[in-house]
């Protein structure tokens, strides 16, 4: 291989120099990986400016059109995550002889990519751009019926969130190899965190509170 055609990178280990050689073919598929994520990312940030738009300045009628801007924006962002190219590129990168010459931090970006990827290819399109409809509707609804200290308003909207969650909880937990649905959303939240882990951080807390309550 030409002198050209290796790019060395440099990790430090127990107070040691190791320099690794990462071959020009698969440092650019990781470019062109990192470019792809990178503009997704770039779009995610503009769709959350709509949402903090919509928790401040919004007026109150613009909740309908706001409520379709998002879900076409969920419709767009989901064709962009689950591109064929992104899995093509993730599975070249994976399967290619000199993968473990790339550094940790290149490693961590193809592995969280490949998870996002997994994940979002996984689910309906259908179902997303529902949720994204119906999360922003009841928002809105949520606002109102707390204003009012009404939950019956709030109630119907959420119920429809829940079933939509439900579902989309239940294909991941295939995909990600979960005990029960609950886990598999708690990880998109807290990576490795289980139910179980947290039934038994709450029952310490439980424990340790009532005995506090019965000595005020």
């Amino acid at each position: 291989m030409a002198k050209n055609d290796i790019f060395h990178v440099c990790a430090f280990a127990n107070s040691k120099v190791i320099v690794m050689t990462v071959s020009s073919e698969l440092l650019s598929k990781y470019q062109q990986l990192m470019e792809k994520f990178k503009s997704i990312v770039i779009f995610q940030s503009a769709v959350g400016i709509l949402h903090w738009d919509m928790e401040t300045k919004m007026p109150p009628k613009g909740i309908v059109l706001r409520s379709q801007q998002m879900a076409l924006l969920s419709q767009i962002g989901h064709k962009m995550m689950t591109d064929p190219e992104i899995g093509k590129l993730i599975d070249e990168i994976m399967k290619h002889p000199e993968y473990e010459s790339l550094n940790q931090i290149q490693k961590r970006n193809v592995y969280l990519i490949k998870k996002e990827y997994d994940e979002q290819t996984a689910l309906p399109e259908k179902l997303v751009v529902e949720t994204a409809r119906q999360r922003t509707i009841t928002t809105d609804v949520w606002k109102k019926a707390k204003a009012a200290k009404n939950f019956s308003m709030f109630k119907p909207e959420l119920e429809k969130l829940f079933e939509l969650r439900k579902e989309a909880a239940e294909i991941l937990m295939d995909v990600k190899k979960t005990p029960t649905p609950y886990d598999a959303l708690i990880d998109i939240f807290e990576p490795k965190m289980t139910s179980e882990m947290i039934t038994k951080i709450f029952n310490k807390l439980r424990d340790g509170l009532t005995s506090l309550i019965e000595k005020c």
